[in-house]
């Protein structure tokens, strides 16, 4: 599914409405299964339209947050790399099908 993607949190902290720090990004949105030490986790990730490409952005353990009619709130977490090592963090998408 292309859609538009608009970030709701800057490092795990809501962003103000008029003052999201990142740009919305398109693509095509997918969804698959990571299974781990720890479990089966669901990822939603936002993929360019270079197949081969890197996912412009991921979601883990998504959920489906609110629902409009041309739109839809998923929230879940967001791996944030920082000098300690890795940390996971509120995250929020804002999808508008395309």
């Amino acid at each position: 599914m292309k859609v538009r993607v608009a970030f709701t949190h800057n490092r795990g902290q809501l962003a103000a409405r008029g003052n999201r720090v990142r740009e919305p990004l398109e693509g095509e949105l997918a969804s698959h299964l990571l299974t781990t030490q720890r479990g089966i986790h669901q990822v939603v990730k936002l993929c360019p339209a270079a197949v081969m490409s890197a996912p412009l952005a991921e979601l883990y353990e998504a959920s489906l947050y609110c629902i409009g009619v041309e739109t839809f709130h998923l929230r879940g977490l967001e791996r944030l790399s920082t000098r300690d090592g890795d940390t996971w963090v509120l995250q929020g998408w804002l999808v508008h099908p395309l």
